[in-house]
């Protein structure tokens, strides 16, 4: 007689709402809620985005039951550190996409089970953000069936009692020494002035009840709670279910191949043209035909080419899409591979024309984006061959993709991108005074493009010039002291606040009075 062995699960964080863990996130909730309030409700965003993700990684890990870190966990821990340091230097829209990436990752990781594939726990945490607002409804209808408990009534009013007694003695201390303090120390006492004046601002009826305050309570809580409860924590939404590969019939696999075959044998034969025409005319420097100016050729049609590659990658993405081998033979995988080359060349030819294009003008971030867009668009390719050559999934495809682009953008945060086109510029105008230097476009980049415009100033070939670089610079300064006279501390940014006290002293030794 044959007793079948029971088959073992793995453990994984699926979270188990009881009583406790309802009330932890209440707390969390609340808690959460109003410190987004007093970092950023009519505040720009600066350091306030440090404190905020740390607190808010903190209380993920917090809730998540039973707490057994993975090793992803751990290391998008580990990244979020610099990446938070970052923020607190130089805030930047590179910097918040990867402070919400990770974030995504580890709530993923910490509510759902372990025993699904990773992309599938992460997909699944973000899908819960594209229905966030459904989460309230989850809440009703899960807090009153726990509410009513005993048990969580009896937690509560132990927690608060216990807050209380801890905190009571410590805040009266507190204000005692303040005041204490306050009355032999003038600049103290005038910061604790304010910070009373804002605290009672704040507890005002009417503005505390604003329309603008609740939306945003509204608004930064139902993130949280998404966060916090991704939704469908047991299992994940059916759209990200793991579905077994399906094998296609003889027939299918037959007229597969016999498409593929004849869509790569058109595509390439274009290709060809269209890189042999570049090959001519734009690496070679042949006279371009009558009627076809150098301009033209040159700076017209590089969004069109870029989106010519992109949908070459979705086309060839969809003809491999099966990992049936039987519809990958090794004739398509060749003209697959083709069409993967000429399309890099595509992409160098779209790169040399961008470099033309800046030669005459000049550099800006827009065309920095497009260069990066290109660089990601290599790797694409690039992984794309290895899923051709490999019969790799596509699963694997977009996965390898989305840590390829993230590990780009990761390492971009932490470089002055506006910083080295406006060096770049000034530099390219140095060589070449012929081509004008737009000082108006080095302003708009902010404070990174301040030592560049400090050189700009400085230099003799061009005294009109400098003279305008000079006047720009202090606006620039005004403007900035204006701009942090306004701001409160959860607006600090480290980088800022260098710069623009290095800027008054430049414009110091540049005999001008700020």
């Amino acid at each position: 007689m044959n007793t079948a062995l029971p088959v073992p699960v793995l453990p994984g964080p699926i979270l188990c709402d009881t009583e406790h863990s309802l009330v932890r996130l209440l707390q969390s909730l609340l808690l959460l809620t109003l410190l987004a309030d007093v970092l950023f409700f009519q505040r720009p965003a600066g350091i306030s985005v440090a404190i905020f993700a740390a607190c808010l990684l903190t209380t993920v890990l917090w809730q998540r039951q039973p707490f057994d870190a993975t090793r992803w966990i751990l290391l998008c821990s580990a990244l979020l550190v610099p990446t938070l340091v970052q923020s607190a230097i130089e805030l930047s829209s590179l910097n918040l996409l990867v402070v919400f990436t990770l974030l995504i990752v580890v709530s993923g990781d910490s509510f759902y089970t372990l025993t699904l594939p990773r992309w599938i726990r992460w997909a699944s945490a973000f899908s819960g953000l594209l229905t966030a607002p459904a989460r309230w409804f989850w809440l009703t209808k899960t807090g009153p069936a726990q509410a009513p408990t005993p048990g969580a009534f009896h937690a509560w009013r132990r927690n608060t009692a216990w807050l209380v007694r801890v905190l009571f003695p410590a805040l009266l201390l507190t204000t005692f020494f303040s005041l204490l303090l306050g009355s032999g120390n003038v600049i103290l006492k005038q910061h604790l002035q304010h910070w009373l004046n804002r605290i009672a601002d704040i507890l005002r009826f009417w503005e505390l009840l604003s329309l603008d305050r609740l939306c945003f309570w509204l608004w930064s809580s139902t993130l949280i709670l998404a966060i916090l409860r991704p939704t469908n924590t047991t299992r994940p939404h059916g759209m990200w279910n793991p579905q077994p590969p399906k094998l296609l019939t003889p027939d299918a696999a037959q007229l597969h191949i016999w498409r593929s075959h004849a869509t790569l044998i058109l595509l390439n034969g274009l290709f060809v043209a269209a890189n042999g025409i570049d090959a001519l005319y734009l690496w070679m420097n042949i006279s371009l035909p009558p009627g076809v100016t150098h301009s033209r050729f040159v700076h017209e049609g590089v969004y069109q080419l870029i989106a010519t590659v992109v949908i070459s990658g979705l086309v060839l993405t969809n003809l491999f899409r099966t990992t049936d081998r039987r519809a990958a033979t090794t004739g398509l995988k060749v003209m697959a591979l083709v069409w993967v080359v000429q399309n890099v060349f595509l992409v160098a030819s779209v790169a040399l024309r961008l470099k033309l294009y800046v030669e005459a003008y000049q550099l800006s971030l827009l065309r920095v984006g497009v260069a990066l867009f290109l660089l990601v668009v290599v790797m694409g390719f690039g992984l794309l061959t290895i899923k051709i050559l490999f019969n790799r999934p596509i699963r694997w495809l977009l996965g390898a993709n989305a840590v390829a682009t993230f590990t780009l953008f990761y390492a971009l945060q932490f470089l002055n991108i506006a910083g080295f086109v406006a060096g770049y510029n000034l530099a390219a105008w140095e060589r070449n005074p012929s081509h004008a230097l737009d000082i108006a476009y080095l302003v708009e980049l902010g404070p990174p493009a301040w030592p560049a415009l400090i050189q700009a100033a400085h230099q003799q070939q061009d005294p009109y010039l400098a003279l305008e670089a000079k006047v720009k610079l202090r606006e620039a300064l005004s403007a900035e002291e204006k701009r942090m006279a306004d701001l409160s501390w959860p607006s600090w940014q480290w980088q800022r606040h260098r710069m623009a006290g290095q800027l008054r002293h430049d414009l110091l030794n540049l005999g001008i009075t700020p």
